[in-house]
């Protein structure tokens, strides 16, 4: 004996299945305005930059004194080192009203090397794209700049240049460092957890263990 409603109608169907298809619909209708409520109402629009990314290199304030600190928000240039100087900046970073975007573009430190110190090294297994290069060289002032992205490989902290002076490098070193050996100066050094990097070293390298 058949449940009551269970006979087909005109169409084919039973109340049953006419049942199970309003169901259905309302379920379906429910679920497409609770999303029109998350997308319209709870959830925030998507965020919008405003401001121009500039590609020179700008000053960044370092968090303790620092000869370049009075100079945040300027453009670094060359005539502002002398041999050996380094300063911490931002490349390609957002501008809003004049005024530096924290935590936008590239953290680099710029560095003015020994200009024609024999040890200097650049890798050759490597090109930079067009427009690009990995120092820069003024022949007529004998001046020497590198820039270098200024995170640690380690861990990606914020290595410092001749900033810090409650904590002493590592000294012994398994490669030997030009920059310490021959010029008696500290190389970049990561206070974090101890890592160097020699300005005068631009190599590429593959770590042993990892490849």
């Amino acid at each position: 004996m058949s449940w009551e409603g269970e006979e087909p109608n005109g169409s084919g169907w039973t109340r049953r299945e006419w049942a199970k298809l309003a169901m259905a619909a309302g379920a379906a209708s429910s679920i497409a305005a609770l999303a029109g409520t998350v997308s319209g109402q709870l959830l925030p629009p998507p965020m919008k930059f405003e401001g121009e990314m500039r590609e020179q290199m700008y000053y960044t304030k370092w968090p303790t004194e620092a000869w370049w600190n009075s100079r945040q928000g300027r453009v670094i240039r060359v005539t502002d080192f002398e041999e050996w100087k380094g300063a911490s900046g931002v490349w390609r970073g957002l501008f809003l009203d004049g005024q530096w975007v924290p935590g936008t573009g590239y953290p680099v430190l710029v560095i003015r090397l020994k200009y024609d110190a024999p040890e200097f090294v650049v890798a050759t297994d490597l090109a930079p794209p067009d427009g690009f290069s990995f120092y820069y060289d003024d022949p007529n002032q004998k001046v020497r700049i590198v820039a270098f992205f200024d995170r640690c490989a380690h861990l990606c902290c914020p290595p410092g240049w001749h900033v810090i002076t409650d904590t002493k490098p590592y000294r012994d070193y398994l490669v030997p460092s030009p920059t310490y050996a021959i010029y008696n100066q500290d190389p970049i050094f990561c206070v974090c957890h101890g890592s160097q990097y020699d300005p005068l070293l631009l190599t590429t390298n593959v770590h042993p263990r990892s490849g």
